[in-house]
C-alpha cells in the first residue's frame, strides 16, 4: 500500500517562514491524519538558488533552450564554480529542513511518527501557489532522500478540479512532438520511444510540425501520453515550446485541443525540454492529471538519459513516482551531476492532487478478457464454462440419451438446440468416460460427412484415413457397407464404450439433398438402430445412440417417411419414455443467467438495470436467443473499464435492431455494383420454404461465381458468412453464419420475397439435377412436360436479366 503525504504550504515568505497543513493517509483514501505546522525562515535560500542557477546556465553545453548564454571562460573553472554554488545551496536547503525551530521539529516528529515503515512507498505532494517554492528540489529533504528511500516528491497547485473518469483502450497511445532541434539532438529521445513501441503501444511522431498538425492530432485521436522533445522556455507568466525553426506555441494557444485530448484520455505530459514550470502550470489549469518537466534549462545528454531511465522503469511496471526517482538517481551514477552540478534536481512531477497517478498498465488499459458470448455461432464444447440458463434441459436430455436409442432435440430456429447439445450435454457425458462421441452436419453430402467422423474411429493412421474417406462414403451411399456393421467394428476397437452419433441440423438432409439420398441415408441410420437394439435388448443402456437436432417445422418431413416414423414409435412404446425433448423459450431466470454469468466469470460488470432492459426488449418469442447472443457479443466489443453500459446498448440499436444495423452498416459501405453482388450472393444462400420457413443453404464457389468471391471474403471477415471447403469435391463453400439474418435483416427478407417464385423454380431444377446425377444420368429422369416448360422459361428470363 502506498502512503500519500500532502504538505499544503500557505501564507508566509522566506523571511518569516510559511504555514503548513500536513495530511497523511493511504493512497486513494481520505487522509487519516491532519495537523498544522510551520516551515522556519530561510532568508538566504533564494539568493543561494539564484547563485547556483546563474553559474549553471554559464556552462551552456547543449542546453535545450533557444537562447545561448555563451561560455565565459574556462570550462573546468566554470564547472568548479557551479559545483561550489550547488553545494552551498544544497547545504542551506538541508539546514532549513533540519532546523531546530521548535514548531518545525514538532511537525517533523509527527510526520515521522505516522511514517513508521521505512520500506513503504510514499508519495509526497507539495501544494503551493508560490513559484519559487515549486522550483526548489524538495526530494533533497533528508527525510525523503535518506530515511524514506521509497519516497518521491511532486509539486501541485492548491486550486484544482478532478478530471472526468477516463476510458482506457487496449492500446497505449503516445503522441511525440520532436520540435526545433537546432543545436541539439532529439534522435536519442526518438530511439528511446521506438524501443518501447509494440502491438500494445502505438506511437506517432510529429517532426518539427506546424501548429495545424499538432491541433489535428489532439482533436482527432485519443492519446494517453504527450511527449515533447526540443527547445522550450518560460517567459513571464507563460511557457512556450519551439515546434520548428520559425514557430513557437504556448499551451494557451493549444488549450482547446489539449482540453479535448484530456477529456478523451490524455493523462501524462512529458516535457523533456528546458524550463518547463510554466508549461506545467498552464496544463494544470486544464486539469491534466500529471506533467513531468525540467525546472531549469537542461543539457541535451541529461535530457536523453533521464527520458530513457524513466521510460525503462515505468514501462516495466515501476510506479511513476519511483520511476522518476530512479531515473534522477541514475544521472548521478552516469556522472552527469559532476559534469553539470545540480542537474539531478531538474526533473519534477507536477500532480493534480485529485488524481491517483496511473501505472503503465493503467494507461494502456487491461486487455479485454475473451468474449464469452458466441454472437451468431452456437456454443461449442470448449465454451461450456460460459453456457448458462438451460441446466434443467441438459439434465433431462442426459437422462434421455442414457436410456433411449434415438433422441430428437426439437426447437424453433435460433432456440439454442446445438448449444444445448455441444456445450451442455457433451461435456457432461465426457466426464463419465464411457462415451464415444462423434458429430456432424448432413449438408449437401451426408454420406461423406458421416464417413468423416466414422473413419477416424476405425483407423488411427492419418494417411489411411485420407485414403478411406471417399470409398467409405460411396460404399455407405450404395449400401455396400452397412452402418450397423461399422458400429459393431467401432465397438470392437473401443471396448466398453457407448457410441453416441450426433447429427446436428438434421433439416439440412431435406433442404440440401434429393429424396433418394434422404431415404438411403435414413435407412442406414435405421439399420444401425435396429441391429444394436436387438443385440442389446436385455441391457438397460444402449450400445449405440443416435441424437439429432431438428427444427420443429421439419418434423412433418421426418415423420413423412414411414420407416423412420414407425421405428420412433416402436422405440417409444418399448422404452416407455419419450424420445424427444422440445426446446421452448428460455425462462426469465435462465435468460438472466445467460446474460450476467458469462460476464461475471470474466470479471466484467453489467450496469445496473441493463439486464432488465434487455429482457424487456427481448420478449419471449421463440428463436430470440441468437439475437440476444449477437447483441451481447457487440456490447462486449464496445465496453470500457470492465463495464457494459446503457450507452453501449443504445449505440448498437438494442436487441431488435443490433443485427440489422450491423448488416446494414456494412451494406452501406459498398459501392452500388458491390451492393448488387451482395444481394445475389445472399439470396443464393437461402432456400425458400414451401410450407416451412426459409432456411440457409451451402453454396460452392462455382455457384457464387469467381468474380463475386471477393465480396464473400469481405462478408466472412464481418462474420456474416462462413466459408469452408468440401473435402470430397475440393471446392470452397460458403453459407450464412446464422438463420437469424433471414428472419431479422429486413433487406434480405425483402430480396427473398421479391424473388421467391424464381428461387423456388431454381431450387426445383437443382434438386432434379441432383436426382438425375444420382440415378446414373438416365434420360428417363430428365425434366419433361410442364416441369421442362417451367425450367426453360426460368432460364430464358435469367438470361434476359443478366444481359
Amino acid at each position: 500500500m502506498t502512503k500519500l503525504v500532502t504538505l499544503e504550504i500557505g501564507d508566509g515568505d522566506f523571511e518569516t517562514g510559511f504555514k503548513v497543513t500536513v495530511r497523511i493517509g493511504e493512497e486513494g483514501e481520505h487522509p487519516s491524519v491532519a495537523f498544522s505546522g510551520r516551515l522556519p525562515a530561510a532568508p538566504t535560500i533564494q539568493d543561494d538558488y539564484q547563485c547556483w542557477q546563474n553559474r549553471y546556465l554559464k556552462l551552456d553545453k547543449g542546453l535545450r533552450a533557444r537562447v545561448c548564454h555563451g561560455q565565459a571562460g574556462n570550462t573546468v573553472k566554470l564547472t568548479v564554480q557551479c559545483k561550489d554554488s550547488a553545494t552551498v545551496f544544497k547545504d542551506a536547503f538541508k539546514n532549513w529542513l533540519t532546523s531546530p525551530d521548535e514548531d518545525f521539529q514538532s511537525m517533523r516528529e509527527r510526520l515521522c511518527q505516522h511514517l513508521e515503515d521505512k520500506s513503504t512507498q510514499i508519495r509526497v505532494l507539495i501544494q503551493t501557489e508560490d513559484t519559487q517554492l515549486k522550483k526548489l528540489p524538495w526530494h533533497e529533504w533528508d527525510l525523503f532522500a535518506d530515511t524514506y528511500t521509497n519516497a518521491e516528491v511532486a509539486v501541485g497547485a492548491t486550486k484544482f478540479d478532478k478530471p472526468r473518469d477516463i476510458d482506457t483502450s487496449e492500446q497505449l497511445r503516445i503522441l511525440v512532438i520532436l520540435g526545433n532541434s537546432e543545436g541539439i539532438d532529439t534522435g536519442p529521445d526518438r530511439q528511446t520511444l521506438e524501443d518501447i513501441r509494440s502491438s500494445q503501444v502505438h506511437i506517432k511522431f510529429l517532426v518539427e510540425p506546424n501548429r495545424a498538425d499538432i491541433s489535428n492530432e489532439l482533436w482527432k485521436e485519443n492519446w494517453n501520453i504527450l511527449c515533447f522533445s526540443g527547445h522550450s522556455s518560460s517567459q513571464g507568466k507563460t511557457g512556450q515550446i519551439s515546434i520548428n525553426r520559425t514557430d513557437s506555441l504556448t499551451i494557451k494557444e493549444l488549450k482547446d485541443g489539449l482540453r479535448e485530448a484530456i477529456k478523451r484520455g490524455l493523462q501524462l505530459a512529458i516535457f523533456n525540454s528546458c524550463d518547463g514550470l510554466k508549461l506545467a502550470e498552464d496544463l494544470a489549469d486544464l486539469n491534466i492529471p500529471l506533467v513531468i518537466f525540467m525546472r531549469e534549462p537542461v543539457m541535451d545528454k541529461v535530457a536523453h538519459a533521464f527520458l530513457k531511465g524513466f521510460l525503462d522503469e515505468f514501462s516495466k511496471g515501476e510506479s511513476l513516482y519511483l520511476a522518476v526517482r530512479h531515473a534522477r538517481e541514475r544521472l548521478i551514477g552516469l556522472g552527469y551531476d559532476n559534469e553539470f552540478p545540480g542537474s539531478r534536481w531538474l526533473p519534477v512531477i507536477f500532480q493534480n492532487p485529485a488524481v491517483k497517478p496511473p501505472t503503465w498498465k493503467d494507461l494502456k488499459g487491461l486487455p479485454k478478457p475473451p468474449n464469452p458470448y458466441r454472437s451468431l455461432s452456437p456454443f461449442r464444447e470448449e465454451d461450456s464454462e460460459y453456457f448458462f440458463g438451460r441446466e434443467n434441459v441438459i439434465l433431462t436430455l442426459q437422462n434421455l440419451v442414457e436410456k433411449q436409442q434415438v433422441v430428437t432435440v426439437l426447437g424453433a430456429s435460433s432456440s439454442g438446440k446445438s448449444s444445448v447439445v455441444y456445450a451442455g450435454l457433451v461435456p457432461r457425458l465426457r466426464q463419465q468416460k464411457q462415451w464415444l462421441i462423434a458429430h456432424f452436419r448432413p449438408q449437401s453430402n451426408p454420406f461423406y460427412q458421416l464417413a468423416q467422423v466414422l473413419v477416424p474411429l476405425l483407423h488411427t493412421d492419418k494417411q489411411t484415413q485420407s485414403q478411406e474417406l471417399t470409398p467409405v462414403a460411396k460404399a455407405l451411399y450404395e449400401g455396400q457397407i452397412n452402418l450397423s456393421q461399422t458400429v459393431q467394428d467401432i465397438a470392437k476397437i473401443h471396448v466398453n464404450k457407448q457410441f453416441l452419433l450426433i447429427v446436428d441440423q438434421f433439416e439440412e438432409l431435406y433442404t440440401s439433398n434429393p429424396e433418394d439420398v434422404q431415404h438411403r441415408f435414413i435407412d442406414q441410420l435405421l439399420q444401425a438402430i435396429k441391429a444394436t437394439s436387438q443385440q442389446n435388448a436385455w441391457e438397460n443402456l444402449p450400445q449405440f445412440t443416435l441424437l439429432i437436432t431438428l427444427r420443429a417445422d421439419f418434423l412433418g418431413k421426418v415423420l413423412g417417411y414411414a420407416p423412420f416414423a414407425n421405428l420412433l414409435a416402436a422405440i417409444n412404446d418399448r422404452r416407455k419414455v419419450p424420445n424427444d425433448i422440445k426446446l421452448g423459450p428460455m425462462v426469465k431466470e435462465g435468460l438472466k443467467d445467460a446474460i450476467e454469468k458469462p460476464a461475471e466469470k470474466q470479471g466484467v460488470t453489467i450496469e445496473t438495470g441493463l439486464t432488465d432492459r434487455i429482457l424487456q426488449d427481448l420478449g419471449q418469442a421463440p428463436g430470440n436467443l441468437s439475437l440476444l447472443e449477437f447483441a451481447l457479443a457487440q456490447l462486449w466489443k464496445s465496453m470500457s473499464k470492465g463495464i457494459i453500459a446503457h450507452k453501449d446498448y443504445d449505440a448498437i440499436g438494442g436487441i431488435k435492431q443490433a443485427i440489422a444495423k450491423y448488416a446494414n452498416d456494412f451494406y452501406e459501405t459498398l459501392a452500388p455494383k458491390e451492393q448488387a453482388t451482395l444481394r445475389r450472393i445472399m439470396v443464393e444462400l437461402v432456400r425458400p420454404g414451401e410450407g416451412t420457413e426459409d432456411t440457409r443453404q451451402v453454396a460452392t464457389r462455382r455457384q457464387i461465381g469467381e468474380e463475386n468471391w471477393p465480396i464473400v471474403i469481405r462478408l466472412a471477415d464481418k462474420r456474416l458468412l462462413v466459408t469452408g471447403r468440401d473435402k470430397d469435391t475440393k471446392q470452397d463453400t460458403v453459407e450464412l453464419v446464422h438463420e437469424a439474418l433471414i428472419h431479422h435483416w429486413k433487406l434480405l427478407k425483402d430480396w427473398m420475397n421479391e424473388n421467391r417464385k424464381a428461387l423456388i423454380i431454381k431450387d426445383d431444377i437443382e434438386t432434379a439435377a441432383k436426382e438425375w446425377e444420382a440415378h446414373g444420368k438416365s434420360k428417363h429422369d430428365l425434366l419433361q412436360g410442364t416441369k421442362l416448360n417451367i425450367a426453360e422459361d426460368y432460364l430464358r428470363k435469367l438470361r434476359l436479366n443478366k444481359s
